[in-house]
Formats: structure tokens, sequence, C-alpha cells
């Protein structure tokens, strides 16, 4: 559903299309895969940028929605959908962290996006922070040279 949300917003399609679509990919969000979240950023998007941070961002802040919203069978349930969708999102942080072009605000953003039950551990955001400083930290260098 995300990757289609993808498509309808890279075509241009109405709003209402993109809300509907943006709902339901928010209530599937608990399937989605890391290749569900890699969608290609639109040209005037963010300049070079690989990357629709955006779009996932609005994903996201649908599931946490639906999230909050349901009534889970037990608390372990809704506590093990928080966390798959910690783990999946900084997963996807470590990748467009490598993308010198997304800006860091917009990382941060993301990462900060999730309640902190989502994470019961921090190394797999700490990878992508330090991801992240790599290419700000090269592109600073060449600047000062």
């Amino acid at each position: 559903m995300i990757r289609l949300l993808g498509i309808t917003n890279f075509l241009g399609a109405s709003p209402v299309t993109k809300a509907e679509l943006t709902r339901r990919s928010g209530m599937q969000f608990e399937e989605a895969t890391l290749n569900d979240l890699l969608l290609p950023a639109q040209s005037s998007n963010d300049h070079n940028a690989s990357y629709d941070i955006d779009l996932d961002k609005i994903v996201l802040e649908s599931f946490l929605r639906h999230w909050k919203r349901q009534t889970p069978t037990s608390e372990n349930q809704s506590l093990r959908l928080i966390r798959k969708a910690g783990k999946l999102i900084d997963s996807y942080l470590q990748v467009v962290a490598k993308d010198a072009y997304i800006p860091v605000q917009k990382v941060l953003s993301l990462a900060e996006a999730l309640p902190r039950t989502a994470r019961p551990e921090h190394d797999d955001l700490f990878k992508a922070i330090n991801i992240c400083r790599k290419p700000v930290m090269e592109r600073h260098r060449e600047y000062c040279n």
C-alpha cells in the first residue's frame, strides 16, 4: 500500500486519493518492509535527495494515530506493534542517512516521531545518527578547504 501511495504521489493524484491511501498505508504499516519505505523522492523535493522521507513520515504519523486509537487484545500486542515499527523506522533511517542530500533535521524529525516505547534499545538509532553525521562532516570539510 505504501508503494501505491508513492506512485500516486509521484503522478500527482488528488489530495483526497492521497489522504485515503495515507490512512490505509498507516493501518497496514505493521506489514511494511524496509523496501516498501524506500520511496524515490520527487525531483522538486529536497533537490537531489534519493528518498521521500516526508511521505514516509506522514505514513508513520498515520500509523501512530491508528495505533493510539486501537484497542489491542493485550498490552503485549500493542508493545509488539510499536516496537516492530520502531525497528523498521530505525533500519530505514540507517539507509536514508547515507544520502547526503537529505537534511539532518528531517532524519531527526522522523526519529523523534516515535514514542519512547518503540525503542527498548537505541543501538539502531545511534547507528543511523552516526551514518548521518558522516556525509555532513565530509561536506563541511569540502566547504572549509
